[in-house]
């Protein structure tokens, strides 16, 4: 792309924190300053249309800044999208991927200015689907090494872990939905405490893993 078809780039910035405490902290302000850090030092001379922001709020959970942010780029409201890092706008590479799908397929830009991705180039493009595909690479070996290391124990006379621990439809609904919601594996493992089942936090992903859940990749 030319520089001055860069410079005429309009652009919904996007900030997120999961916890009030970030909040207070000023990890919002230290989103913003980044951005307007990089399009200083970039030269991209782009307008940033519109500041949308989600106080307090996980990326499995609703978040009603994005939601209108996508919303009105779609309707044709800016060029792109610029945000700091990648997971400040998902954290799955599924949820990523769409994103960036849904974005191409309208040709609209993405920026994340804190990792060299730049859909505005051919070489930001191809780092952008490079980064998700090792994402979802490391999953998947971390999945496979996992089956293969509990199949050797127990071809070599191992007992793999205490007796298995059956946990109900109800609850197994229960602990997906949180998850998906953004609970962590600790989080998931004093629930079910609650409910008179001692289940370590690695036993609870390992299960999460078995019901077919998609894990969720930080970046």
């Amino acid at each position: 792309m030319l520089e001055n078809e860069l410079e005429r780039l309009r652009l919904f910035a996007y900030c997120r924190v999961s916890t009030r405490m970030q909040v207070e902290g000023g990890n919002m302000e230290n989103q913003r300053r980044s951005i307007n850090r990089f399009i200083e030092q970039r030269r991209y001379k782009c307008e940033i249309v519109q500041w949308f922001e989600d106080e307090g709020i996980s990326a499995f959970k609703e978040r009603p800044a994005y939601e209108r942010m996508m919303e009105r780029l779609l309707e044709g409201g800016a060029d792109g999208i610029i945000v700091v890092r990648l997971d400040r706008i998902g954290r799955s590479v599924k949820q990523l991927s769409n994103l960036i799908d849904t974005l191409e397929r309208d040709d609209k830009k993405f920026i994340a200015s804190e990792q060299s991705i730049d859909t505005t180039t051919m070489e930001g493009r191809l780092l952008t689907h490079i980064l998700m595909t090792v994402a979802q690479f490391e999953v998947e070996l971390f999945k496979e090494r996992s089956r293969e290391g509990r199949e050797r124990y127990v071809d070599e006379g191992g007992v793999w872990g205490r007796k298995k621990i059956e946990i109900d439809t109800n609850l197994k609904k229960q602990l997906i939905r949180r998850y998906n919601s953004g609970a962590g594996t600790t989080k998931l493992s004093k629930f079910l405490a609650t409910h008179g089942i001692e289940m370590s936090p690695p036993t609870v992903w390992h299960r999460l893993v078995e019901w077919g859940v998609e894990i969720r990749t930080i970046y």
